[in-house]
């Protein structure tokens, strides 16, 4: 909402509250006159005149209050239509301060005091706030109207002249406040909507910092997880391998807890890319890491591209005896040869095949994982020179390959 929207509904708020109070006071003095008029308690006082100034000044209230009722929102209000309102409003501040010169004009028959002028005046000053331009309207009609009328209703010049000093001093007084009173509410809203500007920045910068950490966090969750993915297979590489291998050492692993290793070779790759190209061979890679990949059954497995055609299958198990070695290696040769991927150059098999090298060891500490890894390596090399598409174990502590495939 803008300054004059906000300062005429402040205005409507303090009229509708002060109109309240004067609308009781009028009724007090209509009644006091009444009295006066009854009794004759003073012949000077001006009965007609003074009824008729305090029923017009309840008029003036009634009016204002139905005004302030019928506007107490003025968010979806047009530029015309406040620019009438806030004429309204300078009329009618203008009327009842020119009322109280009017009945400061009919007091100067009975005791010859300001008061009304000078009341109306300072009520009008502190309770409405008005800009520069349109304050002089009303103060203008009531300096006037007491200025042009105090020769003719006060016969005393001296009283006059006192009136003209001691009313100038007061209207500049009055005038001084009610342009304080005013500079320093437009400071106040422009400081609070300043306040209220920041913290709308403050919260829609920090909605953003929040969501590009959160964008941040996703990216870094995402290199992290291409950082530990190998990018044609779509499996963990070896960095993941070793974060694996860590995190399992991490748990209390019971002393009859073993590692199994498998090194997996694709046999006679080189000659099969030479021949059909690296995009076939890609897609031979794949295959291939999608039947290794498919072997895992629980956490405790891992299967990881070791590099080129090779790849290691890990496992922590307790007591894994050999026969169920032989059995998950001869299952794994057999799904790669169920691929039926044609290579002439195969002298066992018509289709691609794979060569498995396994070991195990004791898991008592990270250290025994690179033995395990190359006892699978050994394995591996005596399936090769085996002949290929077959499986080769090599236990810690054996030295020689036991052929279970």
């Amino acid at each position: 909402m803008n300054f004059r929207k906000h300062m005429m509904m402040e205005n409507f708020q303090r009229g509708a509250r002060v109109s309240k109070i004067v609308i009781l006071i009028e009724l007090l003095l209509l009644a006091a006159a009444t009295v006066i008029y009854f009794l004759r308690i003073d012949s000077r006082f001006l009965f007609g005149e003074y009824i008729s100034m305090y029923l017009l000044m309840l008029f003036f209230n009634l009016i204002f209050l139905l005004a302030a009722g019928k506007w107490k929102d003025l968010t979806e209000l047009s530029s015309s239509q406040l620019n009438r309102l806030e004429t309204g409003l300078t009329v009618y501040i203008a009327l009842v301060m020119t009322w109280g010169s009017v009945l400061t004009l009919l007091d100067q028959k009975l005791y010859g005091q300001p008061v009304a002028f000078m009341l109306n005046m300072i009520t009008m000053s502190v309770i409405f706030l008005l800009d520069d331009r349109r304050i002089k309207v009303p103060y203008a009609c009531s300096v006037l109207v007491l200025a042009v009328g105090l020769p003719f209703f006060q016969a005393s010049t001296d009283i006059v002249i006192g009136h003209y000093v001691n009313l100038s001093i007061f209207v500049f007084i009055s005038w001084l406040g009610s342009r304080m009173l005013y500079k320093n509410y437009y400071s106040n809203f422009m400081t609070r909507t300043l306040l209220e500007q920041s913290k709308i920045l403050v919260e829609k910068e920090a909605e953003e910092i929040k969501d590009m950490n959160a964008k941040l966090d996703l990216a870094n969750r995402q290199l992290m997880e291409l950082a530990l993915v190998d990018d044609l297979t779509g499996i963990p590489n070896r960095r993941s391998f070793r974060n694996f291998i860590d995190s399992m050492f991490t748990f209390d692993l019971k002393p009859e807890t073993v590692l199994t290793f498998l090194m997996i070779d694709i046999d006679f790759f080189k000659q099969f890319n030479d021949l059909h190209g690296h995009q076939e061979a890609d897609k031979v890679l794949i295959a291939v890491a999608d039947q290794i990949h498919s072997m895992i059954r629980n956490p405790k497995e891992f299967v990881v591209r070791w590099g080129g055609e090779e790849f290691v299958y890990c496992a922590f198990s307790e007591n894994t005896t050999e026969k169920e070695i032989a059995e998950l290696t001869e299952a794994l040769r057999a799904k790669i040869l169920s691929l039926q991927i044609p290579h002439r150059v195969m002298s066992s098999s018509d289709f691609l095949s794979v060569s498995i090298g396994a070991s195990t060891i004791r898991a008592v500490g990270t250290i025994p994982v690179s033995k395990g890894i190359e006892l699978a390596d050994q394995a591996l090399y005596a399936a090769k020179e085996d002949g290929r598409n077959c499986v080769k174990y090599l236990r810690d502590g054996w030295a020689e390959p036991i052929h279970i495939g």
